[in-house]
């Protein structure tokens, strides 16, 4: 290990030109990555779908599948859970099954993309899925 990742480790390197500002930047980022996600959770409970949507959509590009796959997912899920409830079942099968490319194996996502295959008559794809979660 370098000197210089040792020295971050232990905290005494400190780059004043850079790391208060992106720490900033990125603080602030989360705090409306956190209230986004909370308001579209408060929207989806109260059963107003189309804000959830609206909120959500807004959400997607912010985010990097890339640099965490697992909140990427979580929000698609998310919009998928809305557009099922407003039985734009196309819409909700395109983000869950981008949300279960990024993480295979939630399984939140797979009982909702079973639900929605079973309403679009896709029963032995719903069934493949039902089974994913044994």
């Amino acid at each position: 290990m370098t000197s210089q990742a040792l020295a971050i480790l232990k905290g005494r390197y400190h780059n004043p030109a850079t790391a208060p500002s992106k720490c900033t930047e990125l603080a602030q980022f989360l705090e409306e990555v956190n209230a986004s996600l909370s308001l579209a959770e408060s929207a989806l409970d109260d059963g107003v779908y189309l804000d959830a949507i609206e909120v959500l959509s807004k959400l997607v590009p912010c985010l990097d599948p890339g640099a965490c796959s697992g909140l990427y997912a979580k929000v698609l899920w998310m919009r998928a859970q809305a557009f099922s409830h407003r039985r734009c079942l196309r819409d909700a099968l395109g983000d869950v099954d981008l949300a279960l490319e990024l993480e295979p194996e939630h399984q939140p996502s797979l009982l909702l993309r079973a639900r929605v295959r079973r309403k679009v008559g896709s029963h032995q794809a719903a069934l493949s899925d039902l089974y994913c979660l044994q």
